[in-house]
Protein backbone atom coordinates (compact mmCIF):
# COMPACT_ATOMS: atom_id res chain seq x y z
CA UNK A 1 0.00 0.00 0.00
CA UNK A 2 1.10 3.32 -0.65
CA UNK A 3 1.48 6.06 1.88
CA UNK A 4 -1.66 7.83 0.50
CA UNK A 5 -3.67 4.84 0.48
CA UNK A 6 -2.88 4.58 4.16
CA UNK A 7 -3.54 8.59 4.74
CA UNK A 8 -6.76 8.31 3.61
CA UNK A 9 -8.15 5.30 5.91
CA UNK A 10 -6.49 7.15 8.80
CA UNK A 11 -8.57 9.61 8.31
CA UNK A 12 -11.84 8.54 7.22
CA UNK A 13 -14.64 8.39 9.46
CA UNK A 14 -15.33 4.75 9.76
CA UNK A 15 -12.21 4.75 11.72
CA UNK A 16 -13.47 6.81 14.82
CA UNK A 17 -16.99 5.41 14.54
CA UNK A 18 -15.19 1.57 14.81
CA UNK A 19 -12.99 3.25 17.73
CA UNK A 20 -16.46 4.94 19.36
CA UNK A 21 -18.18 1.31 18.95
CA UNK A 22 -15.29 -0.21 20.63
CA UNK A 23 -15.04 2.11 23.66
CA UNK A 24 -19.10 1.59 24.00
CA UNK A 25 -18.94 -1.77 23.82
CA UNK A 26 -16.03 -1.61 26.47
CA UNK A 27 -17.79 0.41 28.48
CA UNK A 28 -20.58 -2.27 28.80
CA UNK A 29 -18.19 -5.37 28.89
CA UNK A 30 -16.68 -3.44 32.37
CA UNK A 31 -19.79 -2.41 34.04
CA UNK A 32 -21.38 -6.22 33.70
CA UNK A 33 -18.30 -7.46 34.24
CA UNK A 34 -18.16 -7.40 37.69
CA UNK A 35 -22.07 -8.78 38.02
CA UNK A 36 -20.79 -12.16 35.78
CA UNK A 37 -17.85 -12.67 38.45
CA UNK A 38 -20.03 -12.07 40.84
CA UNK A 39 -22.70 -14.43 39.33
CA UNK A 40 -20.07 -17.15 38.22
CA UNK A 41 -18.53 -16.93 41.85
CA UNK A 42 -21.72 -17.78 43.27
CA UNK A 43 -23.08 -20.45 40.82
CA UNK A 44 -19.30 -21.52 42.04
CA UNK A 45 -19.95 -21.90 45.59
CA UNK A 46 -23.39 -22.84 45.66
CA UNK A 47 -22.10 -25.89 43.35
CA UNK A 48 -19.49 -26.64 45.56
CA UNK A 49 -21.62 -26.43 48.70
CA UNK A 50 -24.57 -28.74 46.94
CA UNK A 51 -21.03 -31.23 46.28
CA UNK A 52 -20.44 -32.03 49.47
CA UNK A 53 -23.85 -31.86 50.84
CA UNK A 54 -24.89 -34.99 48.55
CA UNK A 55 -21.17 -36.82 49.42
CA UNK A 56 -21.39 -36.00 52.89
CA UNK A 57 -25.22 -37.67 52.71
CA UNK A 58 -23.76 -40.94 50.52
CA UNK A 59 -21.04 -41.53 53.43
CA UNK A 60 -23.83 -41.44 56.15
CA UNK A 61 -26.37 -43.34 54.02
CA UNK A 62 -23.39 -46.24 53.45
CA UNK A 63 -22.71 -46.04 56.84
CA UNK A 64 -26.62 -46.64 58.22
CA UNK A 65 -26.69 -49.44 55.43
CA UNK A 66 -23.69 -51.00 56.84
CA UNK A 67 -25.30 -50.76 60.01
CA UNK A 68 -28.87 -51.90 59.32
CA UNK A 69 -27.34 -54.80 57.46
CA UNK A 70 -24.87 -56.05 60.92
CA UNK A 71 -27.97 -55.81 62.80
CA UNK A 72 -29.80 -58.19 60.55
CA UNK A 73 -27.37 -60.35 60.14
CA UNK A 74 -27.27 -60.68 64.34
CA UNK A 75 -31.05 -61.03 63.98
CA UNK A 76 -31.11 -63.44 61.44
CA UNK A 77 -28.61 -65.91 63.86
CA UNK A 78 -30.82 -65.60 66.64
CA UNK A 79 -33.69 -66.69 64.83
CA UNK A 80 -31.71 -69.98 64.22
CA UNK A 81 -30.68 -70.52 67.43
CA UNK A 82 -34.22 -69.98 68.09
CA UNK A 83 -35.43 -72.45 65.56
CA UNK A 84 -32.62 -74.91 66.61
CA UNK A 85 -33.53 -74.90 70.18
CA UNK A 86 -37.35 -75.14 69.13
CA UNK A 87 -36.93 -78.37 67.04
CA UNK A 88 -34.49 -79.74 69.69
CA UNK A 89 -37.61 -79.17 72.40
CA UNK A 90 -40.21 -80.73 69.62
CA UNK A 91 -38.30 -84.00 69.00
CA UNK A 92 -37.42 -84.44 72.86
CA UNK A 93 -40.89 -84.65 73.57
CA UNK A 94 -42.23 -87.85 74.23
CA UNK A 95 -45.85 -89.87 74.78
CA UNK A 96 -44.55 -90.41 78.26
CA UNK A 97 -44.04 -86.93 78.98
CA UNK A 98 -46.98 -85.64 77.66
CA UNK A 99 -48.76 -88.21 79.88
CA UNK A 100 -46.77 -87.01 83.14
CA UNK A 101 -47.79 -83.56 82.38
CA UNK A 102 -51.30 -84.09 82.40
CA UNK A 103 -52.43 -84.61 78.68
CA UNK A 104 -54.65 -87.98 78.08
CA UNK A 105 -54.71 -89.94 74.88
CA UNK A 106 -58.09 -89.73 73.32
CA UNK A 107 -59.97 -92.11 70.97
CA UNK A 108 -61.19 -91.79 67.44
CA UNK A 109 -65.09 -91.96 69.17
CA UNK A 110 -63.83 -88.99 71.77
CA UNK A 111 -62.43 -87.27 69.07
CA UNK A 112 -64.84 -84.27 68.06
CA UNK A 113 -63.91 -81.93 64.89
CA UNK A 114 -65.22 -78.61 63.98
CA UNK A 115 -65.50 -77.94 60.15
CA UNK A 116 -65.61 -74.66 58.68
CA UNK A 117 -69.07 -74.99 57.53
CA UNK A 118 -70.36 -75.22 61.44
CA UNK A 119 -67.70 -72.38 62.73
CA UNK A 120 -71.13 -70.15 62.83
CA UNK A 121 -73.32 -72.27 63.82
CA UNK A 122 -72.68 -72.69 67.40
CA UNK A 123 -76.42 -73.49 68.24
CA UNK A 124 -76.20 -76.74 66.45
CA UNK A 125 -72.86 -77.46 68.29
CA UNK A 126 -73.30 -79.74 71.38
CA UNK A 127 -70.66 -79.24 73.81
CA UNK A 128 -70.07 -82.35 75.94
CA UNK A 129 -67.58 -83.20 78.98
Amino acid sequence: MTTSTLEKLNSSSGLKTDQKKISKISRVYRSYSSLLCGSVACALVLLLGSYVYFVNQTVWNVAKRQAAQTKINDLSSDISNLESNYMTLKHAISLDQAKSLGFNAVSASDAFFVGRSTVGKIDSVALTN
